[in-house]
């Protein structure tokens, strides 16, 4: 038996990835999982789970994620939070120095990634499509509409659409921390593709969605599109930069059919998961076996016109 740790399963990702490993039969797995609140779905999910300090203490978060890898046995940990991938890269060397396995990008990759000005710079570095990107410039003209989310920031969280000047000036005390980005307003239908990479920067699947419907930055109406669009820019950026293990890039689909990118995520997608392991591609599957240095399963294809409607469940306990 492989034990696995889930860590933040009161996530949306957590759950998806509990429910992932517990739909699936070729590798036998205790799923052990973790959260800073007793109240996550995802730890009565699991066979087993343990309350950890929050991340804006990260000392002790990594100190209590390692003893209970210790006190459990555990085998290899999926971090699916933003949060957990940014402080398990950070501490990569500390935690498998403890013996913990895990398979996610190097921190310079993922520092970079979750900064979405730094991020942005690295696209134009790169000839790489995406929305023209600025810091507030109050003495400048600014072209309505525009998008405004937070420099580091996971989800739609304080992310909203500004139409007009008044609604700049409403939000303007907030805005001048220089915390946020301004990105120009892109009309175009919203994509993810869902990616595994394994070693050498190899693709190992790619599944791609349009987000059809979204609620708080996750797709609850989602459905499978053919591949073959965004491909070419995905095997672009692998060179570009080191990327491996789960990932899902957002991207806009222009009318002249070419993509331009959002953002790059290094983890699980949080809300269009459930539909790239329907559409045969098990990601938290797969990223064990990479960790433990098996062989994964490689995907032949996928079935594109396939849509997730997503509702509300319940955990009793």
């Amino acid at each position: 038996m492989i034990n696995v740790l889930v860590t933040t399963a009161g996530s949306a990702s957590g759950v998806n990835c509990i429910t992932a490993l517990k739909s699936q039969e070729e590798l036998d797995v205790n799923i052990i999982a973790s959260d800073f609140s007793e109240y996550g779905a995802g730890l009565h999910l699991a066979d087993s789970y343990f309350t950890t300090p929050p991340f804006s203490n990260e000392k002790e978060y990594i100190r209590k994620v390692v003893k209970i890898c210790e006190d459990e046995k555990v085998d290899v940990v999926l971090p699916v939070f933003s949060n957990d991938v940014y402080i398990f890269s950070k501490y990569e060397y500390e935690l498998k120095s403890s013996g913990l396995k895990f398979f996610i990008p190097p921190f310079e990759t993922v520092n970079l990634l979750r900064d979405k000005w730094l991020a942005y710079k690295f696209y134009q570095k790169n000839e790489i499509p995406t929305p023209k990107t600025h810091k507030f410039d109050q003495k400048k003209p600014v072209e309505f509409p525009i998008f405004v989310k937070p420099i580091i920031g996971s989800g739609s969280k304080k992310s909203f659409l500004i139409k007009t000047q008044n609604e700049l000036d409403f939000y303007w005390k907030s805005l001048k921390s220089g915390k946020f980005i301004f990105q120009t307003y892109i009309g175009a239908p919203e994509f993810t593709v869902d990616i595994l990479i394994g070693n050498h920067n190899k693709i190992l699947g790619l599944v791609a969605r349009q987000r059809l419907k979204t609620k708080n930055g996750l797709a609850i109406v989602s459905r499978t599109v053919d591949s073959k669009v965004i491909t070419p820019l995905v095997e672009r950026l692998i060179t570009k930069i080191d990327l491996k293990g789960p990932l899902n890039l957002q991207y806009f689909l222009l009318p002249n059919q070419e993509p331009m990118v959002i953002e790059i995520n290094t983890r699980f997608a949080a809300g269009g998961l459930p539909l790239t392991i329907k559409s045969g591609i098990n990601l938290p599957l797969e990223t064990i076996k990479l960790a433990l240095g098996l062989s994964p399963t490689p995907l032949e294809g996928y079935e594109p016109g396939l849509t997730m409607i997503r509702y509300y469940s319940e955990v009793f306990v």
